[in-house]
């Protein structure tokens, strides 16, 4: 399970790609070699088999256009392999390890719409569970 950065090792966001990175593993159930998550396909992101490159016109700060190509704050892999997503503008999205597509789980809970979603705590349950943060009802992470 993940949760605080500090008890995590492993799945990354890299600020200046806007691109979850996770490192190699050896142990059963993690993903081997390098992924990226990234980029938009359908509005969802992909994981991508390749090594992560580098995302072209960005510079030092806030991409222009990072509400419309993602923003992953919060990852984390359950038992399976499969990789959860709390995306500061799509909400919580789902990876399964063998299909690559993103699945979007839920973009709000009790008619609340989610508008920052992050990782100040994403960590899954022994029975599926999924507990995040929604830092904001009222502003999006976009400046």
């Amino acid at each position: 399970m993940c949760g605080s950065a500090a008890r995590c090792r492993g799945p990354r966001a890299s600020p200046s790609t806007s691109r979850a990175i996770h490192g190699r593993r050896r142990r059963p159930g993690r993903l081997l070699g390098r992924r990226a998550v990234g980029p938009i396909r359908d509005g969802l992101p992909v994981l991508d088999a390749g090594a992560p490159r580098r995302a072209e016109g960005l510079a030092a700060g806030v991409s222009p256009s990072e509400h419309i190509c993602n923003r992953p704050l919060g990852l984390c892999f359950d038992k399976t392999g499969d990789l959860y997503i709390a995306d500061a503008y799509f909400g919580l999205l789902k990876v399964r390890r063998e299909a690559g597509l993103a699945t979007l789980l839920a973009t709000e809970a009790e008619g609340v719409r989610f508008n920052f979603t992050n990782d100040l705590d994403l960590d899954l349950d022994d029975e599926g569970n999924i507990y995040f943060t929604d830092s904001s009802i009222h502003y999006q992470r976009r400046l």
